[in-house]
């Protein structure tokens, strides 16, 4: 942060305005909009309970005044009498208040019942009050939409129920009431957020107006010293410079002008001893020539034996797989060391190739093309089983051809090779071989990704997939030997696969 802050970036300013004002408006958002809900989801069940609260305890208070009364006249008066002064009574005590009281007698049915304008419930009331034989408890009752409840006592001696019950239907309004001033709250926050949000992009209004008023300065700076600096050769003024990567471009300049100055002088100091430097120019540039083809001597012996070094160990490491596999059975680890010194060993060859071609004499040969291929195969049989690709082939028999072995052997190798190393896991490896008309038509293909330049295939150290790895040269060689030999070349990718035709017209023998 310090070091943003000393040398500010115009890509870093405005993603952190962009950043932090999307942060703090969607976490104030969230934050908020979530303990909103919580609060209101909260307060709704205490609501709720408080409601039920007093609910439950204004039902035991008129359960219980109608229990004594019951009990007090039942003691003291007879029964006659005492049926009507409960009724009138319960009657008198309780009809000021919401709930409703009820006297029940479990043998004869409702002594008081309830004032309910629907007989259904007062029958649903009915039948849940003959089964329950507990004392001081609550029950509740759903009936079309509305729930009631209703607590009970029981006078035993009487085998009568009493109680009182009261409708819930108020809580709908209370939870109701709850929802619409939460809802009030959510709305302000919002609104509150919408705000801040308004005042943050305001803000990245401004800091943008700011930026493209530093901007413009620093680009005036430029201007003006670039148009000053072929004439006088001054240097751009780092300190005028506000953003880091206008002084990159001014130090870039500075590091220019400074060369052209340099240049500058030396042209005038060869301008003034012009045949003294010109002598001792043409002695550097003879001495600079000899020094180059030593050079490129010492170059081709380098090579050499730096080919000659990495085929003696190779040699070594393939003539102990082969004596391992004669004397052990074959594993997977083997095969995979096995797969990957071929593969060394091809790459091998096209240096060798590339370093000889032009010294040294490839002569043709009568060659069984058939057999060659089948021997190629062969070969690359263990790089393909470690790459989880197998070969298939129709390769028509006794095919001759009248052409140089090594070179053969780069054409084949390298289609092989590539069409191991670009093929999906578990696909074929498709090789075909016939002769029609004098001519030999060989073709390679595989399943994989299509080639997205074919016309660059061909050029030398191009790769299509950088991960694959190798050299690029394999394909540039193969084009190379076909041009010298006039062998027509055809490449096709679509849907997934990708096949290499090759087709001579010359060197055929039956």
């Amino acid at each position: 942060m310090l070091r943003y802050l000393k040398s500010p970036s115009i890509h870093q300013t405005t993603l952190i305005v962009i950043i932090l004002a999307g942060f703090f408006a969607i976490m104030s958002a969230f934050i908020v909009i979530y303990n909103e809900f919580r609060e209101a989801e909260k307060q709704i069940e205490s609501a709720k309970e408080q409601y039920i609260k007093s609910q439950k305890e204004s039902l035991v208070l008129h359960s219980s005044k109608l229990f004594h009364l019951i009990s007090f006249l039942y003691s003291n008066q007879d029964e006659k009498l005492f049926i009507s002064n409960a009724i009138e009574l319960s009657k008198t005590l309780f009809e000021d208040s919401k709930n409703f009281t009820f006297i029940f007698d479990k043998k004869s049915g409702f002594i008081q019942a309830p004032k309910f304008d629907d007989k259904g419930l007062i029958n649903q009331l009915a039948n849940e009050l003959k089964i329950i034989d507990q004392d001081g408890i609550f029950q509740r009752l759903s009936h079309n939409e509305s729930e009631i409840i209703f607590y009970i006592r029981q006078v035993k001696d009487l085998n009568w129920v009493v109680g009182s019950g009261a409708y819930l239907d108020e809580l709908q309004e209370v939870v109701k009431s709850k929802k619409e001033e939460s809802q009030k709250r959510v709305g302000g926050f919002i609104l509150k957020i919408a705000t801040l949000t308004l005042f943050l992009y305001a803000f990245g209004i401004l800091k943008y107006r700011y930026l493209t008023k530093q901007i413009s300065k620093d680009i005036k700076h430029l201007d003006n010293a670039f148009k000053k600096a072929p004439l006088s050769y001054e240097f751009v003024d780092e300190s005028k410079i506000t953003f880091v990567e206008f002084k990159e471009i001014s130090s870039h300049a500075n590091k220019m002008i400074a060369k052209i100055r340099e240049k500058n002088q030396d042209l005038m100091r060869l301008n003034a001893n012009l045949e003294k430097i010109i002598e001792e120019k043409t002695g550097a540039l003879k001495r600079s020539n000899e020094y180059t083809k030593e050079l490129l001597k010492q170059q081709d012996k380098f090579v050499n034996n730096a080919i000659h070094e990495i085929n003696t160990p190779l040699t070594i490491i393939m003539m102990n797989i082969e004596l391992y596999n004669l004397k052990l059975p074959k594993t997977t680890y083997l095969t995979k060391i096995e797969a990957a010194a071929k593969v060394l060993e091809n790459i091998y060859e096209d240096l060798g190739y590339v370093i000889k071609k032009n010294r040294t004499p490839y002569p043709k040969t009568r060659i069984n093309m058939s057999n060659f291929l089948l021997e190629r195969i062969a070969y690359f049989n263990d790089v393909a089983e470690g790459n989880g690709v197998y070969f298939k082939s129709e390769i028509e028999p006794d095919i001759w051809i009248y052409f140089s072995l090594v070179e053969l052997q780069r054409i084949v190798d390298n289609n092989i090779s590539n069409a191991i190393k670009y093929a999906v896991e578990n696909s074929a490896i498709e090789l075909f071989l016939h002769v029609k008309d004098k001519r030999i038509y060989f073709e390679v293909s595989n399943m994989g990704k299509p080639i997205k330049k074919p016309e660059k295939l061909f050029e030398r150290y191009y790769r299509e997939d950088q991960v694959r790895g190798g050299f690029g040269l394999g394909l540039n060689i193969v084009k190379e030997i076909c041009d010298t030999n006039g062998i027509k070349i055809e490449v096709t990718s679509k849907e997934g696969r990708t096949s290499f035709k090759y087709t001579f017209n010359q060197g055929v023998e039956a």
